[in-house]
């Protein structure tokens, strides 16, 4: 699919930012929802200054991107399929237990309850020994995604719209693209999320 521009050797350039990128690109985030992130036209400035040879990258993902469009899809029709339709996300476990995500909080209480805090919840070994009632791991995950559900339920209060998650649709399969951590919020509140698709 990549057109003749873009120069693949900037695939095996290893950076110190996220999954071995440059660091340059970490705030990109299209569009921006947190301070701090930038948007593509940025992203394009920034690339001819650091590293030229991205920019023909830049712009095809930005056209791809582009090419996709809104769609509603109920949990109904993903929580079955988590496993086999949709690729590349956390939510396999959802599909088992609908309701793991009220298991963890209800967990990270119990947690709290015997005076643990998020940094002994992820750091202390033998917790799990110690504390034979609580559930560890799920009070571990409570902490992972708590931030994402109340920064989104803030968004929602005060009148925003939550960015979509995005999928690439590929031979009846949904590869996830961003917005994994999003999807928890809808997954936790049982609301059916629109999406962008990129087929």
């Amino acid at each position: 699919m990549l057109p003749a521009t873009v120069d693949q050797q900037v695939f095996k350039i290893e950076g110190d930012g996220f999954d071995g990128e440059p660091a340059w690109m970490d705030a990109h985030v299209d569009p921006p929802s947190r301070s701090g992130e930038i948007n593509t036209e940025e992203l394009l400035k920034i690339a001819e200054d650091k590293d030229p040879r991205f920019v023909p990258l830049i712009q095809f993902c930005q056209q791809l991107f582009e090419s996709g469009r809104m769609k509603k899809i109920t949990l109904d029709f993903m929580t079955p399929k988590l496993s086999t339709t949709f690729k590349g996300h956390d939510w396999d476990i959802l599909e088992k237990s609908p309701d793991f995500l009220k298991k963890c909080e209800a967990e990270y209480k119990k947690a709290l309850a015997v005076g643990l805090d998020d940094e002994k919840i992820g750091g202390t070994p033998g917790l799990v020994q110690k504390y034979p009632e609580i559930n560890i791991s799920q009070a571990q995950f409570w902490t992972y995604i708590k931030g994402s559900i109340a920064h989104f339920d803030r968004t929602v209060e005060e009148g925003k719209e939550i960015p979509c998650t995005q999928f690439i649709l590929h031979d009846g399969k949904y590869y996830t693209i961003g917005g994994r951590r999003r999807m928890f919020w809808h997954f936790y509140n049982r609301m059916d999320p629109t999406v962008w698709v990129i087929e």
